[in-house]
């Protein structure tokens, strides 16, 4: 599961290291705060759904309840 969600991730972070317009206050660039945050959270998403579907193999329903909770 963690080879398609690291790279996901990792895919994630460099496109808005890239595209991502330069946020930054006083020389102090927001960018790679940014890029990490959104790179972590998909990998980390899309981890959860893999592991929900595939090594519990637990019905949509399921998960849906226990981000509910």
């Amino acid at each position: 599961m963690n080879l398609a969600s690291e790279p996901a991730g990792a895919l994630i972070c460099a496109l808005m290291a890239c595209y991502l317009p330069d946020l930054s206050i006083k020389n102090y660039s927001f960018k790679p705060i940014l890029a990490t945050l959104v790179g972590t959270m998909v990998s980390g998403g899309i981890y959860v759904v893999l592991n929900f579907q595939l090594a519990l193999n637990l019905p949509v329903a399921a998960m849906q309840a226990a981000s509910l909770e």
